[in-house]
Parts: structure tokens; sequence; C-alpha cells
């Protein structure tokens, strides 16, 4: 997984801050060269392109066309939401939801996802073991 650093100062209006100069500041990034910026967009845009999806137990919804899914957090615990079926995508014998990435966290081999929909339990992220989650290129050339 790619990590993004950014430099511990940067211009702005022609002063060079350090990051710990003013709050406003803190998060703005980098604007050292326009090749520094170009390999920064494209780190960023190969992310956006990989699909994030989470493995998950399916059992019939309240109608035909919808179903009950179970994700499993990092702890064992379930986390339940009903989904329209179509939404699911099927990679090999697994059934797999589709989910935003927010964060890997490699010292717990986890990884924070956003759900789709909120849960049963009124979560919208949480976070699931790194062997359940499925990431792959969306972009079909």
């Amino acid at each position: 997984m790619m990590t993004i650093r950014w430099p511990a100062t940067y211009t702005t209006g022609g002063h060079c801050r350090s990051r710990s100069e003013g709050s406003q500041l803190k998060n703005r990034p980098a604007a050292h060269s326009l090749d520094q910026l170009w390999q920064l967009l494209l780190e960023l845009i190969e992310v956006i392109r990989m699909e994030t999806a989470v493995l998950c137990e399916v059992r019939r919804g309240l109608r035909d066309s919808e179903r009950t899914v179970a994700i499993t957090n990092f702890h064992g615990r379930k986390e339940f939401l009903r989904i329209e079926a179509s939404y699911l995508r099927q990679e090999g014998e697994q059934t797999y939801l589709p989910v935003g990435f927010i964060y890997e966290h490699p010292a717990s081999g986890s990884i924070l996802i956003e759900l789709p929909l909120e849960a049963d339990s009124g979560a919208r992220r949480m976070f699931v073991p790194e062997k359940n989650v499925l990431m792959r290129d969306c972009v079909t050339a």
C-alpha cells in the first residue's frame, strides 16, 4: 500500500513555513516542484482506480432482490446490513461487498473501511482483517 509523506516545509506566498506554523497551514501539500506534484497526482489516481471489497456472509433479504450481509470486524463481531443483491461481487465461491477504503493499519493487519450503507448497529466505518479485503484494479482496458 502506498504511503504519502508531505515534506516538512512548503512555500506559501513566497514565504517558507514549517507544518507546525499555524493550524490552517498544517495539512497543505508541499509545492516544491511541478514534477513532485505530478508524481503525487499519479499515485493518488492509482489508489482511486482500485476497487475495494470486503468478504461477507450472505442471507436472504426482506425482498427477492435484497440480501442481508454480515461483515466480520477486526474483533470478530459481525455487522449486518441490507443491500441490493446486484451490488454484491462474486469471486469464485466467495461474496464480497464493495466498500470505501479509508486507512490501512499495518501494525495490526487491519484496514478501516466505509460501508455503503449504515449497518443495523449504526456503524458507518469499521476495521476489518486485511485478509478479508479484496483490492483490485476496477478500470478495464
